[in-house]
């Protein structure tokens, strides 16, 4: 169930013409068959347009009518010190090219990406999939003119039509956590930008409908339904507070994955951070349950004290003290000069 945003009055003024989209990144190679491989066991069932058939990879069963939410992958590169970044706010480069690669193929294999509201505030990002091959990247020419530009993919596109004409097969939805409203994107930030070259899909915006209203509400609003993307407003329904994320607001994670796979039709998610999104998901037995499995990549690289630290609240059992988080079916691959473990979080 979602509420209504409060009504935002748009200037019925046009906007100012757009400056010339940047140069989109160059599509990246995707993984080896082995690769895929390796993968395959941690992953949900491909689309039956699925990309990733010329690697061996075809189409699963149908979603099961009993479930709920979405299939979630929780994936992050992390130091051997387990810091996502240098420090609050700093952008920091830690994955090799092939488990850069792998990341790329990862988002083509599920329906949406997820990331919290700092992490979009701090690295600006695309939340896009640029593996050869893909919607955006299957070797079509670039428009010439706006006449030509490629269509904008709206979630009611995706609705209407289904999986199997998706205008931009292997592109993720990307999907914003941002209950109080603290993304202040432009036209310029680099999700739209990568929407208006025909190279990603617009976002949704989770917030609270109660959220206080900044300076420019009315053109960011404009910007995101420009753009085919959405502000969604779960009901805010998790009276126990033991039980709501760790984000300001009164969701519960269980109740986010629920109204995602309900309202907005995501059958699969990838959860990428940042440091908040991730210790909460590994911090309670309650969120851990929700995790069908984690694909982890460690860099060979010390980021020192000061980072953002990926460490899950301790766990006590009679006043002991336990280790926070296990995994089972763990497998390991070498890739470049990282590492990568492929698991699933072990139920207590």
């Amino acid at each position: 169930m979602s509420e209504s945003l409060p009504e935002i009055i748009i200037d019925a003024a046009a906007a100012d013409p757009a400056p010339p989209p940047a140069a989109s990144k160059p599509a990246i190679p995707t993984v080896s068959p082995a690769t895929a491989a390796f993968l395959e066991p941690y992953l949900p069932p491909p689309h039956a347009n699925a990309y990733a058939k010329p690697l061996g990879v075809t189409p699963g069963p149908a979603p099961d009518a009993a479930q709920t939410r979405p299939f979630v992958t929780l994936t992050y590169a992390t130091s051997l010190d387990s810091h996502l970044a240098l420090a609050p706010g700093a952008q920091t480069a830690l994955s090799g090219p092939l488990s850069k690669s792998l990341t790329h193929y990862l988002r083509s294999r599920h329906d949406g990406i997820l990331i919290g509201a700092g992490t979009a505030t701090a690295d600006d990002p695309s939340l896009n999939c640029r593996t050869e091959g893909v919607g955006g990247y299957n070797n079509q020419e670039e428009p010439e003119d706006p006449a030509k530009a490629p269509t904008i993919t709206t979630l009611d596109d995706e609705e209407d039509e289904g999986p199997e004409s998706d205008p931009l097969p292997g592109q993720p939805r990307p999907i914003i956590l941002d209950p109080n409203r603290r993304w202040q994107f432009t036209r310029e930030s680099r999700i739209f930008q990568t929407v208006r070259e025909g190279k990603g899909k617009a976002p949704i915006i989770l917030t609270r409908a109660s959220s206080r209203q900044g300076s420019g509400e009315a053109e960011r609003w404009r910007i995101l339904c420009e753009h085919g993307g959405l502000f969604m407003c779960p009901k805010e329904e998790t009276k126990d507070k033991s039980k709501r994320m760790k984000s300001g607001s009164r969701w519960s994670w269980k109740y986010i994955l629920e109204f995602l796979y309900k309202e907005a039709g995501i059958r699969s998610l990838m959860i990428e951070g940042g440091g908040e999104v991730i210790n909460d998901l590994l911090g309670r037995k309650e969120n851990l349950d929700l995790i069908d499995s984690i694909v982890l990549t460690i860099a060979p690289v010390y980021l020192g004290k000061g980072g953002v630290n990926v460490c899950p609240e301790e766990k006590k059992v009679e006043a002991k003290k336990v280790p926070a988080v296990n995994f089972k079916d763990v497998e390991w691959n070498v890739l470049g000069r990282d590492i990568v473990m492929a698991a699933r979080p072990l139920a207590d």
